[in-house]
This record gives C-alpha cells, structure tokens and sequence, in this order.
C-alpha cells in the first residue's frame, strides 16, 4: 500500500483550509460561556477572520524554515516573541516572562493562569503536518512547543492534538485518531478523560446542551478553559451526526474556547479528508488565501494553503545536518532534525499493513526514548524510538503504521532530554555547544531582597569533544553566592553528558533590585574558549499587608477603615478575629496577591495591601485591575480605581478595567483595598506600559 506525496501535500493543505475556516467559523462564538446557536459554515464572509491559532502555526512553520534543522524550544520562543504579538490569556502570560528573560519551560510554568488551558492543542496541528504518519514524533514536538506558554494538561493535550493530526494526515478517520490518543494517554489524565467523555456523549440521544452538560458533570471542573474539557468539545463535536461542515459548527458552538477547539477540529478533518471530502464552500472561500491577524509580524510569507503545504513538506525533507560524528543526532548537531530518504522528493509513502507493525511499548511514556530518572543520557540514547502505533479499538478503518519514506523530525538530546509529559520548571538556555538548564524549583525564578534563593544548573555538553575546566556562577555586585561544600569548580564533562550543579544566592536585604537581575554562568575549559551564558532572575514584588479586618454584614467596601488614614509600618489596626494585627510582608512572584490564603482563608474580611512603585525615568502607563470582588486602588494617594462586581476573575496581560497613570521618575506609593464576600478572594494588578507589554521597566523589589 503506498501514499503519494501529492496526497501528503493534498491532505496539508486541506488541514490549513480546516484550520482557517474553525477559527472563522469561532470569531463570532469564542469566549462566550454559554453554548451558542450553530454558525453558517457556507458563508463566504466568514473567511474574513484571522486566528491566533492558525497564526501561531505560521510562525512556528516560518522558525522552523529558519533554522533549517536546529530548532530548539529556546528558538521558538525568540521567534514567538519577536513575531507574535498577541496578548491575551497564555499568549499574554508567555510574554510577560519571555520579556523578563525567562525560557521555555519556565515561560510556560510560572505566573501563568491559563498554564492548563487549549491554546496550544489549537495549533498542534503543524507538527501533525509536518510528521504525517510519526504520532509519537509530532507529541514530542508539539509538548516541547507548548512549554513555551503552558504546562500540566496543556501541554499535555497539545501533544495528544499533534498525534491526532499526524494519524489523519495519512487517512486515519477523526474518530480513529482520538481514540488512538485515548489509549496513549495515562489512565488518569484528564485530556484522556474529556477525550472519552465527548466520544461517548457526541452519537447519544438529546439536546446539543444535553451532550455537552454530560462532559462537563463527567469532568466535574466548570472552569471552560481547561484543556482536557476543550478536547472533549472537540471529540463531541466531531462524533456528532452530520458531515464536516455540521460538525465543525457544533465544535465551535460548544464556547468558551471556540477558537483552539474550531483550529484543531478543521485542520484534523481537513487532514483526514483531503480537499476533494471538503465542502466546496470552504476551498472557495480559503483556498486561494488565508486571513492573517493583527499580532503575526509577517514578513511575506506566502499564505495560501498550496503554498503552506508544500513549506510543511520541504521543512518535513529537510536532510540531516552532518556532524562529527556522522550523525544528525550526534552532540553538537541540530536539535530538530528530519530523518529524510536520498531523495527529497520521494514519489510515494510506502504505509506497512496493519498487521505488519510492532506491538506498542508498555507504559504512557514509550514515546520518549529517554530515561528521565537517568542523570545524563548519552546523545544517542536521547534520540526517540522507532515509531510504533497500536492497533486502532475500532476495526475500520484501520490505524495504519508509520511509513517508512515519509520525512520525519527526530530529536537530539536538546529536545529529548525532558520527561515527556511533565518538562520541568527551568529556563534552558545555550552557551555556544552547551545546554543550560536553570531552575529555582516551584517557587519560581523572583528573588526578593534578603531572601536566600537556591538555584539548581545542569550543564549538558552537546558538543563532540570533552569539556575538562571549571563551571562558575557570578551575581551582581554585593550579592552572595554560595557553592555546598562537596561541589567542585572543576567538572570533566564527555559529549553528551550532564553536570548538576547547587547555588544559593542571595541579594542584600537593603537592595533596591532591578526588576530583572542576571546571573552569569561561565564555563572555563583548561584549553580553549571560555562559554558564557547569562541566566535571568526576575525580582519579585515586595507587598506590605493587613487582614483581615472585619466586614460586618457584608458593609466592607463602603466602610472607610482606619488603615486609610493611618498607614504607617508601626501601626495595628482591629482584627476581624478581634485582635490587633500588623503589617507583615508579602512576596508576590506574579501579578496576582495570595490574599485568600494569606488573610481571607474561607470567610468575608476585608484587607490592605501597600507597595511602592519605582521607575528610573517618567512614564505612562495602564494600571489594569481584575478581581471577582470589591477592589479600591489608590496611587500617591489618589484613588484611582474602584470595583465591586461578582464576576470571574481572569487575569490577562491584554488589558481589561482600570486606569491610565503617569508614573514620575522615583518612587510612588500604591495602597489596594481588598474586599472578599463570598467566593475565594482573587486579584491581579498589572501595569502595561505605551506599547501594550508589560511595564518591564517598573521596579517593585524594595521592602
């Protein structure tokens, strides 16, 4: 049996067409939390709307072009930074730690509310596309794509949409391709769970809301961002009756993320149909272009579907880049690499009958090809397994196995090294042939003045030749470093090895930190070169605060509490316990204030919380505020801000209420008052600066 690369190609460029068209179809529906009536998928003006999906897809194809076979997370989020300027929800979070010089995964961990979310299944479809027939190879790819701005589920279900892809991508039916990811996931996964429930939910008998009520009471979690629900809209959608075009529409209709959910059914069933099973309507109306948003930084990339697809199968034929050790996947060599035949251009895939393929591997993570729990794989070990898909649970069609000539990313130890379903906390950067990953644990990357932070290196030598020399780390000047007394300088590091290595620094207590601080690893070797790479460590916010205080029948936002007059350090102030209580410190790493856990803690109360704002030359910027309860802001005494509204809180770097200020060169105090009634207290204040980014220039580190 064999697949022509024109179907390959046909089947691309049908996927882009059925992205293009589930984020227009979603342009009039995402966000929303109810379910909305079924939009027109034939109306040619739906072709007008660009997603952020289908754009991000673009970009990664476009760094993927780029580096010609040295792609790394690292790259990708260079590239989503400088190319993509969207900022709302991951996209925004992302930013904001990628412009404070944290990294993939760490971009995606920290100080990020949607972390769990879908946006990074919605554009999985690319590493589908570009390894059609590699499940494993395009989850691999896509987790390590989603780790620039997501974590837990959300990379998860990323990775469980490029496998989806990547089967239909040589015929496999939708239905097939989810169940294929059902089986690949673990047991208690929720993506996997919100697979299950949506297959199962989408032929039965009722109501589109009845369907779709049976998810949500099945995932018992009514937060409509979250990745495994999404996936499930996704599975509901596709197993409803009806052909492409009906489907599409209930996908889209299930809210509150149209736009992933739309971008990753119509590239799934574009992939499994090929155009000529695409409804007329939709080749008419995006087959000659497609829609490009506002925040892609284009560069005159071609954007019709032929055009893209055929770039999906040149970077898909990109040779191995030759290395000292004869190999793609040799140290020092590309990070994404394609494992190609002779030809670039082969005249057919040869696809193997079912029955010809191997057993799956055991467990969840058999398409790693790495131990994570080994302290430093060697470079070929770190590079994945051959391909094996199981046999499908459904008799037809059939899953078919991976083909042999069809153009394949492979990994080298940059990519592979992380634990597939879980990429860690660290930043990883790159000195030179060097991998460096840096991680501050689970509380993140924000030192605050005279607070110790240990700060754990692993230095990979991704080179062919031996690193023998000294490792150090340096801080800025009047800052301490300290080495545990067992660790050495002096590290002996052969190709494809790895050195962990323990600090633990800490700024003067009386500092006045910049809001991003570096640190700087050099690498000495006894001959040669020195590598340097320096390491960011954002400063946290140094909060004052006080609570809670007492809220009698609910009058808390209204009542004028003594704090507002009396502010200074010194002072108490009565207790909702009926006591007396003081200020105490409060470190925030992100936007968002511990207030419920550190003051609220389950009932009504009322809190204060005080902050001084420094910035090193005068500046505008757009005070945003997002809460789900009572909020007062007051700066250089002014009350600026004021809200008391029940709904939820979604923070976002995309703006929202607030207010316009003029901050002057210095210092300038801000005061919140926080009001809780009945709902778990949540705030965030952000500060975004003439541009739209976050305020980077705006220092809060100062007790």
């Amino acid at each position: 049996m064999t697949r022509p690369m024109d179907e390959i190609r046909d089947r691309c460029k049908a996927a882009w067409i059925g992205a293009a068209m589930g984020g227009s179809l979603a342009a009039a529906t995402d966000g929303e939390e109810d379910i909305q009536p079924l939009p027109e998928p034939a109306s040619p003006m739906v072709a007008a709307h660009a997603s952020a999906c289908v754009d991000a897809m673009r970009l990664s194809l476009r760094a993927l072009e780029a580096a010609r076979g040295a792609l790394s997370p690292a790259a990708l989020a260079e590239a989503r930074l400088e190319g993509l300027t969207y900022r709302w929800d991951a996209f925004g979070a992302a930013r904001s730690n990628l412009l404070r010089g944290l990294r993939p995964p760490a971009s995606g961990h920290f100080w990020n509310p949607c972390a769990n979310g879908v946006a990074a299944a919605g554009r999985a479809a690319l590493w589908g596309m570009v390894a059609p027939g590699a499940p494993q190879t395009a989850a691999w790819l896509a987790r390590r794509d989603a780790g620039i701005d997501h974590a837990g589920q959300g990379v998860e279900a990323a990775g469980a949409a490029a496998m989806m892809v990547s089967l239909a991508m040589i015929g496999a039916d939708p239905l097939s391709c989810i169940r294929f990811a059902i089986d690949a996931l673990t047991p208690a996964s929720r993506v996997r769970l919100g697979l299950r429930l949506g297959l199962a939910a989408g032929p039965a008998e009722g109501s589109l809301a009845t369907a779709r009520g049976a998810l949500l009471q099945g995932m018992g979690d009514a937060d409509l961002a979250d990745a495994g629900i999404n996936l499930g809209f996704v599975a509901l959608g596709l197993s409803r009756p009806g052909g492409p075009a009906a489907q599409l529409a209930t996908v889209v209709a299930l809210a509150r993320a149209a736009m992933p959910n739309g971008v990753l059914a119509g590239a799934l069933l574009g992939a499994s149909l090929g155009t000529a099973g695409l409804p007329a309507e939709w080749v008419a109306s995006l087959g000659a272009a497609l829609p490009v948003g506002w925040g892609l930084r284009s560069d005159g990339d071609g954007h019709s579907p032929d055009a893209l697809a055929e770039r999906c199968v040149a970077v898909a034929a990109v040779p191995p880049a030759p290395s000292a050790r004869g190999g793609a996947e040799a140290a020092g060599g590309s990070e994404v690499t394609a494992v190609a035949a002779a030809d670039p251009e082969p005249v057919a895939v040869v696809v193997p009958d079912i029955a010809d393929a191997p057993p799956p591997e055991a467990g969840p993570d058999a398409d790693a090809g790495v131990d994570p729990a080994a302290e430093a794989p060697a470079a070929d070990d770190a590079v994945p397994p051959a391909e094996v898909i199981a046999p499908p649970v459904v008799a037809a069609p059939p899953i078919v196995a991976a083909p042999t000539l069809v153009a394949m990313p492979a990994l080298d130890p940059g990519f592979a090294a992380t634990h597939p379903e879980e990429l860690g906390t660290a930043s990883i950067y790159r000195a030179g042939e060097f991998e460096i990953a840096a991680d501050f644990g689970e509380r993140g990357p924000a030192l605050y003045p005279g607070v110790p932070a240990t700060l754990m290196l692993e230095v990979r030598n991704q080179s062919a030749l031996r690193f023998i020399g000294s490792i150090s780390l340096t801080a800025p000047a009047g800052w301490e470093v300290h080495v545990p007394g067992a660790q050495g300088a002096r590290q002996d590091l052969p190709p494809g090895r790895a050195a962990r290595l323990g600090f633990v620094v800490r700024a003067p207590a009386t500092a006045a930190m910049p809001p991003v601080n570096t640190l700087t690893v050099t690498l000495t070797p006894d001959e040669g070169e020195a590598r340097v790479c320096t390491v960011a460590a954002p400063a946290g916010a140094c909060w004052w605060a006080v609570g809670a205080l007492p809220s009698p029948l609910r009058e808390g936002y209204e009542k004028r509490y003594e704090v507002e007059d009396k502010q200074g350090l010194e002072e108490t102030y009565l207790s909702r316990a009926g006591g007396l209580v003081g200020w105490t410190r409060l470190q925030v790493p992100g936007s968002e204030l511990p207030l419920e856990e550190a003051y609220f803690k389950g009932a009504p109360g009322v809190a204060y919380a005080r902050l001084v704002l420094r910035v090193p030359a005068a500046v505008e910027t757009r005070l945003v505020v997002h809460t789900n309860d009572g909020a007062k802001v007051w700066v250089a005494g002014r009350l600026v801000f004021q809200v008391h509204s029940h709904q939820a809180c979604r923070p976002t770097w995309s703006g929202g209420p607030g207010a316009s200020l003029k901050l002057p060169a210095g210092d300038t105090p801000l005061l919140v008052k926080a009001v809780r009634c009945d709902e778990p207290y949540r705030l965030a204040l952000m500060f975004l600066g003439p541009d739209g980014d976050p305020l980077i220039s705006l220092s809060t580190a100062h007790w």
